[in-house]
C-alpha cells in the first residue's frame, strides 16, 4: 500500500514540517490550497482491494498539526481531485458514484473553514463523468474534466459551469482527439484556459 505525504519547506526548500498520513488503507494526496496559515490538502482513501474509495479533506495549521478531516462518499468509488478557497470556504471537485446507476458523476463539495459539509453537487448524465481541477469565477466557479463512454475507451472534455450555490449554469464536452480531458484550468479575462493531454483515458 502507499501513504500521502504532504511536506512544508523554507523558501531555499530546507524541510520545515511533513507529514504522512498512513490508516493502513491506500491513501493518496492529490491537491493543496493555502488557506490563511494553514494548508488544506485533497485526496481519498481506498481499501486495499479496490472495492472502495472514499474522498477525503484534510486540514493543517502552519506547523503541522492536524486541524479536521473529513471523509465522504465510500459505498463506491468517490475522490477528491482539486481544492481551492472561496472566501472562508473551501470547494473540492472530484468524482463520485453514482446512486442511480453506478457510473460516475463529476462533484462539487463545499466545505466551511472548520469542515463541515454546506452542500454537494453532481453534474453528470448516463456517463461516467468526472472532474479533476476547479477555479473560481465571477459570479461562482468553473469545474473542468472529462466524461467518458460506458467501457473507458475514449474520453472528451469536460467544462461545468456553476453559480455560488453550485447550480449548474451551463456544461459544455469538447470532442476531438483520443482521449481528451482536463488536467487544469485558469480564469483568463472573462474566458476559461484548459489543460488537456490527448491520447490517454482513465481517471485519477
Amino acid at each position: 500500500g502507499f501513504d500521502a505525504l504532504v511536506v512544508r519547506t523554507d523558501p531555499l526548500g530546507n524541510v520545515i514540517w511533513k507529514k504522512v498520513s498512513g490508516t493502513g488503507d491506500d491513501e493518496a494526496a492529490t491537491s493543496l490550497a493555502v488557506a490563511g496559515d494553514s494548508l488544506v490538502v485533497s485526496g481519498w482513501v481506498a481499501s486495499r482491494d479496490g472495492a472502495r474509495r472514499e474522498a477525503r479533506a484534510l486540514r493543517f495549521d502552519r506547523d503541522g498539526g492536524l486541524m479536521w478531516e473529513q471523509r465522504m462518499g465510500g459505498a463506491g468509488q468517490s475522490a477528491f481531485s482539486d481544492v481551492t478557497v472561496a472566501g472562508d470556504g473551501l470547494i473540492f471537485a472530484g468524482h463520485t458514484t453514482s446512486p442511480d446507476d453506478g457510473s460516475l458523476d463529476a462533484w462539487g463539495v463545499f466545505l466551511d473553514a472548520s469542515g463541515s459539509i454546506l452542500g454537494e453537487r453532481r453534474y453528470g448524465g448516463e456517463h461516467n463523468e468526472w472532474v479533476n481541477s476547479v477555479a473560481m469565477a465571477e459570479g461562482g466557479f468553473v469545474f473542468a474534466g472529462a466524461v467518458a463512454n460506458a467501457d473507458y475507451t475514449d474520453t472528451d472534455l469536460l467544462v461545468v459551469r456553476v453559480d455560488l450555490l453550485g447550480g449548474l449554469l451551463w456544461s459544455r464536452e469538447v470532442s476531438g482527439a483520443l482521449g481528451m480531458m482536463a488536467r487544469d484550468l485558469a480564469i483568463n479575462g472573462n474566458g476559461i484556459v484548459v489543460a488537456t493531454p490527448t491520447g490517454s483515458t482513465g481517471y485519477n
